[in-house]
């Protein structure tokens, strides 16, 4: 399972919930965007739970949760009807409850297979905890972005003889497996893409350089047209499913991060687009964050 927090508390945490209502599962779903749940962490009887799985908002009574953004206690719970989507095979639920985390952040659920339904009490019971989880991942958050601001800091205080090489740090310290630096004269309809830097370059990289994409087409195209900074996180629909162009051979787009530079005052009118993609946390970056790394890469840049 993915587990980007270490939280030995949250652990112990969903163990009580188990033990408090005496449920065969216990699951925790995080939002991984605006339209996907996936599972974070659980405590079950079962061994036939789906580890990672992912739930799409309206699917399934916690999809349905997720959309809703409110309570959903199902008594005499019959699994033909509605399945949960986290288990192998029909374990034979039922009771169900589930509750959403504050502010969209998703979902809590417990089940039974011993008793036909859960109280009003136990549903208040279930959204203090799940508020309480909350504030723990709100804690996590805050505390696993301190090493993330400090390492910020350090490469703003590097010297680099190259502009390859600033982006090249700030690739290793966030886990970016390839960087594009795209150039566009406004009023035109195409956008060029001047350099390439990888990890691990395949043929398709290696021709990529140079070539032309229609302003508008793909991620890149779309933070020329709309002239606007782009953050795309793993299950979060993009404008679109593409870097450049359908069927490119490029890995690793799940998480994208885009910055969009205008023309400089008193200058060649030019536009630039820095485009990043990786198995990076993205979702996890603060927009103050996002400021400091783009004041950052332009440190050095040919265009400032």
């Amino acid at each position: 399972m993915k587990r980007p927090f270490h939280l030995k508390s949250l652990e112990l945490l969903i163990k009580n919930i188990s033990e408090t209502f005496d449920a065969h599962t216990v699951a925790l779903f995080l939002a991984r965007g605006e339209e996907t749940l996936e599972l974070f962490d659980f405590w079950s009887f079962s061994d036939d739970i789906e580890e990672d799985t992912n739930i799409s908002k309206g699917q399934g009574p916690i999809g349905w949760v997720f959309r809703e953004k409110r309570p959903l206690n199902i008594s005499r719970f019959r699994e033909g009807e509605r399945l949960l989507g986290i288990y192998k095979k029909r374990p034979g639920i039922k009771a169900l409850l589930a509750v959403p985390l504050p502010e969209g952040q998703g979902v809590l659920m417990v089940d039974s297979k011993t008793r036909l339904a859960f109280s009003k009490k136990q549903e208040k019971i279930l959204l203090n905890f799940s508020r309480t989880i909350s504030h723990l991942l709100a804690l996590e958050k805050a505390i696993s972005i301190q090493p993330v601001f400090k390492a910020i800091i350090k490469w703003q205080s590097m010297k680099f003889s190259a502009y390859e090489d600033n982006l090249l740090s700030f690739m290793s310290i966030f886990s970016f497996e390839h960087c594009f630096i795209c150039r566009h004269i406004p009023d035109r309809q195409f956008f060029m893409v001047k350099g390439v830097i990888s990890s691990d370059e395949n043929e398709y990289l290696r021709f990529l350089r140079d070539r032309r994409f229609e302003v508008g087409a793909g991620m890149a195209g779309w933070i020329f047209k709309e002239q606007s900074d782009f953050l795309k996180v793993h299950g979060k629909k993009g404008p679109r499913g593409f870097l450049f162009e359908k069927d490119e051979d490029i890995p690793f787009k799940d998480n994208i991060l885009g910055f969009f530079y205008p023309p400089k005052e008193n200058a060649i009118s030019v536009e630039h687009v820095l485009l990043f993609s990786g198995p990076t946390v993205t979702y996890s970056f603060p927009r103050d964050v996002i400021l400091e790394i783009k004041r950052g890469l332009s440190r050095g840049a040919p265009w400032e």
